[in-house]
């Protein structure tokens, strides 16, 4: 493994090799964490210094012989053991951390946000962190650390899920450069987490527990980022691929995880969410808005898996009587995407041809997964026209949609910015929203239409949720399989008179 270093290494490549330059990297302010997958020499420049003379002062620090005890080679361990390890060790740590962060943050805004109002931003950012680590946390202990686990044993080397793994680790990556945005608004909160002179000992015990989570959790990325996530995508190259596993038979027989178990996995991580979170000192709001947001992260994935099986690549929509649709057969009856998407969350149940409205109220129910704990819509139970889902699926990725009348996952232009789920308005009875019909201009002109989804006294649209979790945000999910909670602005803009200049919504735009 070790070798000279060199400006074409990658930084993860560097502090894998030498662990012991780690924390020289973080002096030079070289991310080694989320930015691993960069090239040295691209990472010196991009903070403005000379590649070849950090080449040369990280050589300086390689020992012949390293001094004292050996360091643990965490690339000579299974997957099974690094995983048990990061359990172990970073998740036990960052939980411990947060819980106390949560406690000393709020005696210092008591007692210190009229000396300094960054405080109370600060307690907020961290607030909101401690929420995204917890949900990524509980999702890497009961989806993926178990896959990459089964991915070592022989016994189950044909069985799994029909999808790669590649799936969940591109979520996990997503998470961790949220994190790291997260710490960056941190240190610009803090002064680089430096106290101020005359700061107590609670401001002082702060800003250190911070420093000790940050170096903590770049350490806790680099070994999943760098270390374990390459060697699962490499163990299952090495068993043929997500095809082995798609065309194995009896591979539920054997005792692996099937489809449906994972994602009945999934769906129990909501109601996991929504236990720990008040256990660990949480409001019972945010606990609630955790379990929406893991409800959605849950859809997202069936989706997915959903458009991989269809024919066309099309994610599910509604489907008309009479109507075939993207090389579907047309609906026996007027048909949701929930329903499309029940075997897909673990939910084995149909309905008739010509449903009564007690029949339709049983399945929303079954489709728990499909409602928000926040949303208390009184339409859920109504008998003529009830609420199907506190989430809405984009009209402009479905194939009976104007203007491209269907997008495949494959031609969506930017994943990590096109909007697949949004919480719906609690007076929605529709499962889907409309965004060809919002802005002025709108994409496709339609008055009747566009009064109905778009306000133009707010300039928002009716049809979505902007503020059911922690002020002007809601819950949204993208293509890429990633979450979180965003204010509308974040979403769209637009002058009037003028194309969007950004449009989260049209799966053809940048």
């Amino acid at each position: 493994m070790h070798r000279k270093i060199t400006d074409s290494m990658t930084v993860g490549q560097i502090a894998t090799a030498y662990p012991h330059l780690i924390p020289e990297l973080e002096r030079l302010g070289i991310d080694y964490c989320c930015g691993g997958s960069h090239l040295l020499a691209d990472a010196v420049e991009r903070i403005g210094m000379e590649p070849s003379e950090v080449v040369a002062h990280l050589s300086d620090h390689v020992p012949v012989r390293p001094a004292g005890p050996p360091e643990a080679d965490y690339t000579a361990m299974t997957m099974t053991e690094l995983a048990d390890h990061i359990e172990q060790t970073h998740h036990t740590y960052a939980r411990e951390s947060l819980s106390r962060l949560e406690l000393l943050l709020t005696k210092c805004v008591a007692a210190h946000s009229d000396d300094d109002a960054r405080l109370t931003e600060l307690q907020d950012t961290v607030a909101r962190l401690t929420e995204d680590m917890h949900d990524h946390l509980i999702r890497e202990e009961r989806v993926l650390f178990p896959w990459l686990r089964r991915l070592e044993r022989k016994s189950e080397i044909t069985s799994g899920p029909p999808w790669s793994v590649r799936r969940p680790i591109d979520c996990m990556v997503h998470d961790h450069d949220d994190v790291g945005d997260a710490f960056v608004r941190i240190r610009a909160l803090t002064d680089d987490l430096t106290p101020p002179p005359d700061a107590c000992s609670t401001w002082n015990e702060c800003y250190r527990l911070l420093t000790e989570l940050e170096r903590d959790t770049h350490m806790h990325i680099h070994k999943e980022n760098n270390i374990l996530f390459p060697a699962g995508i490499a163990a299952e190259e090495r068993r043929g691929g997500v095809s082995a596993v798609r065309h194995s038979s009896g591979a539920a027989s054997r005792g692996g995880f099937t489809l449906i178990e994972l994602l009945v996995v999934i769906a129990i991580v909501a109601l996991l969410t929504g236990i720990m979170l008040p256990a660990l000192g949480k409001a019972r709001s945010a606990g609630r808005s955790i379990v929406c947001l893991t409800n959605s992260r849950s859809i997202s994935t069936a989706m997915t898996m959903y458009a991989d099986n269809d024919d066309q690549q099309f994610f599910p929509t509604a489907r008309m009587p009479g109507m075939s649709m993207g090389g579907n057969p047309a609906a026996p009856f007027q048909m949701s995407w929930i329903y499309l998407l029940a075997p897909y969350v673990g939910v084995e149940m149909t309905v008739p041809s010509n449903p009564t409205a007690e029949e339709i109220q049983r399945f929303v129910q079954a489709m728990e997964v499909c409602h928000c704990p926040e949303d208390h819509s009184q339409n859920w139970n109504a008998m003529m026209m009830p609420r199907l889902a506190s989430y809405g699926m984009n009209a402009y990725l479905t194939p009976n949609h104007p203007p491209h009348w269907g997008v495949r996952i494959s031609q969506v232009r930017s994943p990590t910015h096109c909007v697949v789920l949004a919480e719906l308005t609690e007076e929605m009875a529709m499962d889907h929203f409309m965004p060809m019909y919002w802005g002025d201009p709108p994409a496709v002109t339609n008055p009747m239409i566009q009064a109905r989804q778009w306000d133009r006294t707010t300039q928002r649209p009716r049809v979505i949720q902007h503020s059911r979790h922690g002020g002007e945000r809601a819950n949204y999910v993208f293509a890429d399989g990633h979450a979180g909670a965003y204010g509308f602005a974040e979403t769209w803009e637009q002058t009037s008179g003028n194309r969007p200049s950004r449009n989260w919504y049209d799966p053809r735009s940048r």
